[in-house]
């Protein structure tokens, strides 16, 4: 199976995002560069909305192409969060940011292609979530670069409770609305389990 060019284009641009965002994590942290560490950072988020834009334009969306996205998106969203776990942010609200993270890849992960989405997407309120955390630690590099994170870190504290307030609550409505399909997982999992050893 043939991919169109822009296919190729637009997984360049997701992989670029998780190779930005490791590269981001370790200059903001290790050395002086906070400038390059921004860079780096806006690098990153702002190849999340381009490489679904080269798909979208050049008709090469393809479910493995979705999957390469995701992973970049996971792993930008948690280097996020473990920079502003070492730059002083409140652990709890960024625990519960990844714990929701993971659990989503876990759910994602057992869903086999013939079924329908675990999960009902709720795009909108979902974005808002991980915004409010890119969002939260693009200030947080700007306030360090002129000397003033500590001074903002109340602030960005607010944030990061936001955004863990917004991911935590829309996954426990998604896990809500689907429990019918999860508890005939779980039954048909433990179904399984009885035969197997």
């Amino acid at each position: 199976m043939g991919y169109a060019k822009g296919f190729w284009l637009a997984q360049l641009v997701s992989l670029t995002r998780a190779l930005a965002a490791i590269a981001f994590f370790i200059s903001g942290l290790t050395c002086e560069c906070a400038g390059v560490a921004l860079a780096l950072y806006l690098y990153a988020v702002g190849s999340d909305y381009l490489d679904g834009l080269i798909a979208k334009l050049s008709s090469s969306a393809t479910k493995l192409g979705a999957s390469i996205d995701l992973f970049a998106d996971k792993v930008l969203t948690i280097i996020s969060v473990m920079y502003a776990l070492g730059s002083g942010v409140v652990p709890w609200p960024c625990a519960l940011i990844v714990m929701r993270e993971v659990a989503l890849m876990v759910i994602r992960s057992r869903q086999f292609p013939s079924q329908k989405e675990l999960l009902p997407p709720i795009r909108i309120v979902g974005i808002i979530g991980v915004t409010i955390v890119r969002v939260s630690v693009g200030l947080l590099l700007v306030f360090q670069m002129q000397s003033r994170g500590g001074a903002m870190l109340g602030l960005i504290n607010a944030l990061f409770w936001l955004a863990a307030g917004i991911s935590v609550g829309v996954f426990t409505y998604r896990i809500f609305i689907a429990r019918k399909d999860f508890m005939s997982i779980i039954l048909e999992a433990s179904r399984r389990s009885r035969y197997v050893g």
